[in-house]
């Protein structure tokens, strides 16, 4: 019975906070503002970051990062990022939507191009893509609904750190015309 009533609630949140927004390709010239989504634990985060900033720099991008951390916070286990860019478990309910605090802040963004870095794969992870408001969004994981233009995937055998997937991503987008 909970679990008919966690995805009543899921998909009720989802017509009610998505975007309505249409997506579609956009050169990378005419890419202002980028939202990244990446996880705290990545072992190539600060690799990436750096990454990423200098990108967003040469280019001319004004950027938001949001890290994911969905481990359980305590004493013992500190965030790894700063609070005020990093999205935690205790920012979901029970069934897996933000908080409305969050919404209000992620969905007042509007950005040409939403890249999550993201090896999660779960109804938090398409609540937050779902919401922002983005012109163009790239992933490394389906999510249903056709949510993202372009899904730059690990390879089979091998789990790409979020350092090369944003390299693979730079590469697509300096294709695109």
């Amino acid at each position: 019975m909970l679990k008919f009533i966690k995805k009543w609630l899921r998909k009720r949140s989802l017509k009610t906070y998505s975007s309505p927004k249409a997506t579609h390709f956009i050169p990378l010239k005419a890419i202002k503002s980028a939202i990244i989504l990446l996880d705290a634990e990545d072992a190539d985060r600060e690799k990436s970051v750096k990454a990423i900033t200098t990108f967003a720099q040469e280019n001319n991008i004004e950027l938001s990062i949001y890290y994911l951390d969905f481990r359980k916070i305590n004493k013992k286990t500190p965030l790894l990022t700063d609070r005020k860019q990093t999205i935690c478990l205790k920012d979901f309910n029970f069934y897996g939507r933000l908080n409305k605090e969050l919404i209000s802040k992620i969905s007042s963004i509007n950005s040409q191009l939403l890249l999550s870095l993201s090896l999660k794969q779960d109804f938090r992870i398409e609540f937050i893509i779902k919401i922002i408001q983005a012109d163009f969004k790239i992933g490394r994981k389906f999510i249903d609904g056709k949510v993202l233009d372009i899904i730059v995937a690990d390879k089979e055998d091998d789990i790409c750190h979020s350092y090369d997937i944003f390299t693979k991503t730079t590469q697509l987008l300096s294709q695109i015309n």
